[in-house]
């Protein structure tokens, strides 16, 4: 018989590893959100093998480039996108839509595009420091596993502050 010992948890926040400038990150704010209404344009993709990695940065630069941004009507703040996973399926697969916060879900709504509400209520907020992808993989792999807080259904969302980020470097 071999002994089998359990893994360490990885700690984000470790000292070593913060002066190896791996990753640096802030503790969230506990936030009380109201409903949020967003407007955007659907894709899909998938959590296995972490490709929703390589997706959402494509999603958001088809959301640009064919200027879905500019068909979302009643917008409530233009400068603020949003990314929302929701709708996760057994098999792995979700949705991302990349829109924005709009004053109403009134009206149709062109081909591909979805309502969507913000449920309201309390979130953890987090400030990326490092980049989205690390700060994802540190609130599920770090965060919430060690945290007093129970991840309830519904969707996550990032919301980007157009105007002020340079992409990929500088996200705010």
């Amino acid at each position: 018989n071999i002994p089998i010992f359990l893994q360490k948890k990885l700690d984000f926040l470790d000292d070593q590893k913060r002066a190896k400038g791996e990753i640096s990150m802030n503790k969230p704010n506990i936030v009380q959100l109201n409903s949020i209404a967003i407007v955007g344009y659907a894709y899909k993709t998938n959590l296995n093998n972490e490709s929703y990695f390589e997706d959402i940065p494509r999603f958001y630069a088809d959301f640009g480039r064919n200027g879905h941004y500019m068909r979302i009507p009643n917008k409530a703040a233009p400068d603020m996108a949003y990314g929302i996973s929701c709708d996760f399926q057994d098999n792995g697969d979700f949705t991302f839509i990349v829109g924005e916060e709009v004053k109403n879900l009134d009206g149709e709504l062109e081909d591909g595009f979805v309502h969507c509400l913000l449920p309201a209520g309390k979130y953890a907020e987090f400030r990326v420091i490092d980049s989205v992808q690390n700060t994802r993989t540190y609130i599920y792999g770090t965060w919430l596993p060690n945290s007093n807080y129970e991840r309830r259904e519904g969707p996550d969302f990032e919301i980007t502050d157009v105007r002020q980020s340079v992409y990929p470097d500088q996200m705010k």
